[in-house]
């Protein structure tokens, strides 16, 4: 049988002969909003167990918080209110609650979830609260004109089970004394949060007892404590700073299975970030400028590590079960934003370009690929390695990217609109699906790859989204029917592989990658019915994806002998 001369060459790259499953290109499932013409967001997203999905953000004026059929309003009693709401994982709406009352609820309040699906959710206050979404009441007043913490625990039904709060009736110079801006929950669901303070707090929510930190006169301290499933204080430590007004923040927060705890936040001077009878001191490297930072606590909250990571801020970080950590943030004009691994020791083992302009929010799944989401504008390049995957936006846009445990990169994406697209957070569930939400105006498509999938918010307003990509798992898997169409032969192979189609086609694209998942090359071919593709590198397992004009796919395995 004679052979078309078309054929692309890929340059010798040295894989593993052993065959394990990966996970590269992502499918859109369904995408969701809600919203009036106000300013409604999501800033957290959390799965559980059973790959339900659970939302935390806040709303204004009244809004309709099921985007299927139904009609599920609630009003916002002061200018904006906090909601949690709970979907299946195929979108479909289940509850929602909220709560705020005439009170200010931090726009910015987080959530984390235990293994039993209890939630756990925490910000800022100010004046009275009614936590209790439910028919009952639990009130809660932040003390005198000033902000307070609170940490309130529902159950996977949205059912109230107990709230808590923090503060302190003297401050120096901030008007939120008091602010957790991180959380992070392990599987028996003991919490630990970071932030920062001013003044004198009491960070023992139990009403008799306390436990006061005091910051540097006139500065904010950067705190970090770890309370039970009951809400009980465990212990409380803070990273005194010596900047005036502005000593520090945090802004993440992890732990591993061990129960050690990673922070990452900024830096506006010297800090010292052992909070025992030690000092270890902390100083921007660029005067005038922040310095992003990463700590590491042992699990009774003494002092392991601590490390500046460069100018900005640290706004993400994740953890494995070996405490390897992966953290990100954002840079001053003039520094290129990273993600960067370090292993337990903080040892850095790789670091890599974003592609966009921050990293909002990083998850991990179970190979130990890494996921970023973050804002982006005009074109970037995405793949920190020696090839290129430029993606092109228009004003202010939203990516999502993947990469493997090495740094190497496996795909990315955006969700782009006609005004902007934000991303707060991103999450991975049981069955390796990522859900993304965030805020966006005007029209925005929520479906990263070529095909569309618009949403419409508002012109001059925001609403909140939540959308659901799937992941190919396995080898062989295929989601269409291109896979019946193409015959590969021989394979294993010496060296060539002949593609013959069941028709003639115009066009065909080819990508090549390892078995990690990372791309080697990208051809488009015009074969007809038949292609000979020439294997150049050494003996090992490949993968060919093949994609056809429609965005039908299939994906093969190659031998090479």
């Amino acid at each position: 049988m004679s052979l078309i001369s078309n054929r692309f060459f890929i340059e010798s790259t040295i894989v593993c002969l052993l065959l394990t499953s990966f996970s590269f290109g992502q499918t859109f499932q369904w995408a969701k909003q809600a919203g009036n013409s106000g300013w409604d967001r999501v800033n957290v997203v959390q799965t559980d167990g059973l790959n339900q999905v659970y939302l935390f953000g806040s709303f204004e004026g009244t809004v309709d918080l099921d985007p299927g059929p139904g009609i599920f309003q609630m009003t916002a009693v002061d200018e904006r209110d906090a909601f949690i709401s709970k979907f299946d994982s195929n979108g479909n709406f289940i509850w929602a609650k909220q709560f705020g009352d005439s009170a200010f609820i931090d726009e910015t309040s987080t959530m984390g979830i235990d293994s039993f699906g209890n939630l756990y959710l925490t910000g800022s206050f100010l004046g009275s609260v009614d936590f209790d979404p439910g028919t009952a009441t639990f009130w809660m007043t932040s003390q005198g004109m000033d902000r307070d913490i609170y940490i309130l625990k529902l159950d996977s039904e949205g059912s109230f089970v107990w709230a808590k709060q923090i503060g302190g009736k003297f401050h120096f110079f901030f008007p939120t004394p008091a602010h957790a801006t991180a959380i992070a929950v392990d599987e028996v669901g003991n919490q630990y949060l970071t932030g920062y303070f001013d003044g004198t707090i009491d960070f023992d929510p139990d009403p008799s007892d306390t436990f006061m930190l005091t910051s540097q006169v006139n500065s904010t301290d950067i705190f970090v404590c770890k309370l039970t499933t009951d809400g009980e204080l465990v212990w409380a430590k803070q990273f005194q700073g010596n900047q005036p007004h502005f000593g520090g923040v945090g802004y993440d927060i992890a732990v591993n299975a061990i129960g050690e705890v990673y922070t990452t936040g900024t830096i506006g001077g010297t800090v010292d970030f052992d909070p025992g009878m030690a000092v270890f001191y902390l100083t921007p490297s660029v005067p005038n400028n922040t310095e992003s930072y990463l700590s590491k606590l042992d699990a009774n909250g003494n002092f392991s590590w601590a490390k500046a990571m460069g100018p900005g801020e640290g706004n993400a970080l994740a953890v494995n079960d070996q405490g390897e950590v992966y953290t990100g943030g954002s840079t001053p004009p003039g520094y290129m934003p990273r993600i960067k691994k370090l292993d337990t020791s903080g040892q850095l083992l790789w670091e890599k370009e974003l592609g966009g302009n921050d990293a909002q929010s990083i998850t991990l799944d179970a190979s130990g690929n890494v996921y970023t989401i973050g804002s982006c504008f005009g074109t970037n390049d995405f793949d920190p390695g020696q090839g290129v995957f430029q993606l092109s936006g228009g004003n202010s846009d939203a990516y999502i990217r993947k990469l493997d445990s090495s740094g190497n990169f496996v795909w990315a994406g955006l969700l782009s609109g006609t005004d902007q697209v934000w991303a707060c957070d991103v999450i991975i569930d049981q069955d390796n699906a990522l859900y993304v939400a965030g805020y966006f105006s005007q029209t925005a498509d929520f479906d990263p790859s070529t095909s569309i999938f618009n949403l419409t918010g508002p012109v001059s307003g925001y609403n909140l989204f939540v959308t659901k990509l799937s992941q190919d798992s396995q080898l062989g898997l295929t989601s269409n029917e291109l896979h019946d169409r193409i015959t590969l032969y021989p394979n294993p192979t010496d060296g060539n592989i002949t593609v013959i189609c069941e028709e003639n086609y115009d066009k065909l694209y080819f990508q090549l990658r390892n078995i990690n998942g990372q791309l080697l090359s990208t051809q488009e071919l015009n074969p007809g019915k038949q292609v000979e593709i020439e294997l150049q590198q050494a003996s090992g397992v490949y993968l060919l994806e093949i994609t056809d004009q429609t965005q039908f796919r299939t994906v093969r395995r190659i031998v090479k002998k």
